[in-house]
């Protein structure tokens, strides 16, 4: 959204410094680019927050599902966790492709994405050594913000412990 007005306002300069040097009124242009640009931002914005989708945690008598209620999905904890990071280049510069892949014993699976570039350095043992499970690739999300699908797979194992635990499938202080 700040990327389309951050066009449109130097287009907008461009012609108001070009016009009047000519010795034109452009102002009327000028503006109505401006205007056009917030405009177009505005549809932007609204197209995004449409697109967003919700991914929550809940809890249900003694179930746990992992839900995006926008698309249907639902996956029951316990759920097993594949993780893997992909290191892209431009150049010298570093970028990188977490992405983690959760698979509920029922069969339903969601893979999740971040990506992060040189500024906000790699998640440190991430990859896990389990790779990605092509039998159950599910449906996948993006999530925006550096740290956020980090602190979700945090979760994800906590919960996955105390269901395991709850379940006797895990000894106490195992994980």
């Amino acid at each position: 959204m700040l990327s389309v007005l951050g066009v449109c306002g130097p287009i907008a300069a461009a012609i108001l410094l070009f016009g009047r040097s000519a010795g034109r009124d452009v102002t009327g242009a000028a503006t109505l680019s401006l205007i056009g640009g917030a405009v177009f931002a505005g549809l932007a914005w609204a197209a995004h927050r449409s697109r967003r989708r919700e991914l929550r945690i809940l809890k249900r008598g003694v179930l746990r599902r992992l839900v995006v209620a926008r698309d249907g999905v639902e996956i029951a904890f316990p759920l097993t966790v594949h993780a893997a990071e992909i290191e892209l280049r431009f150049g010298r510069v570093p970028s990188w492709v977490f992405v983690l892949q959760v698979v509920s014993r029922e069969g339903g699976g969601i893979v999740l994405r971040e990506t992060r570039g040189a500024l906000q350095d790699r998640i440190a043992d991430w990859s896990t050594s389990r790779p990605l499970d092509p039998d159950h690739p599910g449906p996948e999300y993006e999530l925006f913000g550096a740290g956020k699908l980090e602190d979700l797979r945090r979760r994800i194992e906590r919960i996955n412990e105390t269901v395991l635990r709850e379940e006797g499938s895990l000894p106490p202080g195992h994980f």
